[in-house]
């Protein structure tokens, strides 16, 4: 299967949002959450006024803090109104509208936890209700650094290097060198790419590597998410090709979303990215050698008994029939294509031709549980 995440993140963001190091990102989201001011504030003490043809903020100080497009969405969505339809309107109507669905709220003493930015002047970042439980992006950087002074090997990978960094608004264009790439922040979120290519792993013609994912918003844009996996290879457009066993979870910022968000991140970065890869290479050579059958029919049965007693009803008969042939046509590739890692191979590679991205991703996890079903 191939990853697309970290090759959206290189193809869109502007060049103030790209890093060469984890360094020079977590010192970028270190400064963001120095300049961070929060504050919980009643709905009822909400109010926007029209100044200059924008919307701002204002609060019992009269203090104005400017909107950013995020923060606009999310006052619109507190005061139930779309934000395309705001936008369209002229600021002093949009400032009246804005105003009469804040005061309706059915709730006036519910507070709102906003996130300003405190320079010269002041810019709310986010509007939360209180129930969120912010994870700061420069929280995960750290713990990014750290595990690179324990292993230099994970670094991020190059991509196609920028040259121009657009005008008027547009997005950058490239050239055929190649620089650090996959790292990206912003006063909104952070993605972080890292792979470790110091030691291949045996799975495919040059190799299996190992690389992750992680990505996380502290003003609401988006759930804290970790994805692991192995890969054949990265491309100059940051596209993870030959992706298999893919692991991956995410976190909503509600509870005790910081500490699940940083337990789970210490324990799969210290399982996954320190452990030795020796477990790893024995599933997919004992995956190699577990024959399944010598006909289609057999290997079949014993799939789709497999499948169902991991519960993986993803896995259908049609499904398997197809993997099956992808894996016979591909011998060069997956080898034996009787084997258990031929046909989970076929299944991943299949399951790109699959319309929605979560019904992809739920595919492939349900092929990785028959790799679990390996006994050493």
């Amino acid at each position: 299967m191939e990853l697309f995440k970290a090759h959206n993140q290189w193809k869109n963001r502007p060049v103030d949002e790209r890093f060469k190091s984890v360094q020079e990102m977590h010192d970028a989201c270190q400064g963001y959450r120095e300049a961070s001011v929060e504050a919980n504030v009643p709905y009822s003490a909400l109010r926007v006024e029209a100044v200059n043809g924008d919307i701002q903020l204002v609060g019992k100080t009269g203090v104005p803090a400017t909107l950013t497009h995020w923060s606009m969405g999310q006052i619109c969505q507190h005061a139930g109104a779309p934000a395309s339809y705001i936008r369209s309107l002229p600021a002093t109507l949009a400032a009246q509208n804005l105003n009469h669905g804040l005061k309706e709220i059915n709730n006036p003493e519910d507070k709102a936890a906003l996130l300003f930015h405190k320079n010269d002047s002041l810019i709310l970042r986010g509007a939360v209700s209180q129930m969120y439980k912010r994870i700061w992006n420069s929280d995960i950087t750290r713990r990014l650094l750290e595990l690179q002074s324990r292993n230099p090997n994970w670094k991020n990978p190059l991509a196609y290097k920028v040259v121009s960094p657009g005008l008027l608004g547009g997005w950058p264009t490239f050239s055929s060198e190649m620089e650090p790439a996959g790292l990206y922040a912003s006063d909104h979120d952070m993605f972080a790419f890292l792979v470790d290519e110091s030691k291949t792993l045996d799975g495919s013609p040059q190799g299996l590597n190992r690389g992750f994912f992680c990505w996380n918003s502290e003003v609401g844009g988006s759930s804290f998410g970790f994805m692991a996996f192995l890969y054949d290879r990265v491309c100059g457009n940051n596209i993870v090709w030959g992706a298999k066993d893919v692991f991956s979870l995410k976190i909503r910022h509600v509870g005790q979303a910081d500490d699940k968000a940083f337990r789970e991140l210490a324990f799969q970065l210290t399982q996954y990215t320190e452990s030795s890869t020796g477990s790893i290479e024995k599933m997919i050579q004992k995956a190699r050698a577990t024959e399944l059958g010598t006909t289609t029919e057999q290997i079949l049965d014993n799939v789709f008994g497999l499948a169902q007693k991991v519960k993986a009803k993803e896995l259908t008969q049609a499904r398997i029939t197809d993997a099956i042939k992808t894996a016979q046509n591909r011998q060069d590739r997956y080898g034996n294509p009787n084997t258990l890692w031929a046909v989970v191979s076929g299944l991943t590679e299949n399951s790109q031709l699959t319309q929605y991205a979560d019904d992809r991703a739920k595919i492939d996890q349900a092929a990785g549980k028959l790799l679990n079903t390996i006994e050493f």
